[in-house]
């Protein structure tokens, strides 16, 4: 599956906000 991905999604969308 393509987990990574989602963590990556989540870290990408965590620098964004910050």
């Amino acid at each position: 599956m393509s987990w990574c991905v989602g963590l990556y999604k989540l870290q990408v969308n965590g620098n964004a906000i910050s």
